[in-house]
C-alpha cells in the first residue's frame, strides 16, 4: 500500500465491506452510505439486495477527496 496516510484505517479490513462497516469507519449515517452507493458517488457492487464496497475502491474514494498534497507526505 502507498503512504497516503490511510494505512492505519485499512490495515485490518477485509477486501469487501458492507455499507454498515463503511458508515461506522467513516462515522457517517448508514443512509449517507446507501445514498452514495445508489447515485454512484461511492463505487460498490449490488448483489441482490445487498451492497458491497471494495476496500481499495473505498481507499481511492477517500484519497480523491483529500486535501492532502504530495508535499504533506
Amino acid at each position: 500500500m502507498s503512504d497516503d496516510g490511510l494505512d492505519h484505517l485499512f490495515a485490518d479490513l477485509p477486501e469487501l465491506l458492507t455499507p454498515e462497516e463503511v458508515g461506522e469507519m467513516l462515522r457517517l449515517k448508514r443512509a449517507t452510505i446507501f445514498r452514495w452507493l445508489a447515485d454512484g458517488t461511492l463505487p460498490g457492487y449490488k448483489l441482490g439486495n445487498s451492497w458491497r464496497i471494495d476496500r481499495e475502491a473505498l481507499r481511492d474514494f477517500m484519497k480523491a477527496g483529500s486535501n492532502r498534497t504530495e508535499q504533506d507526505n
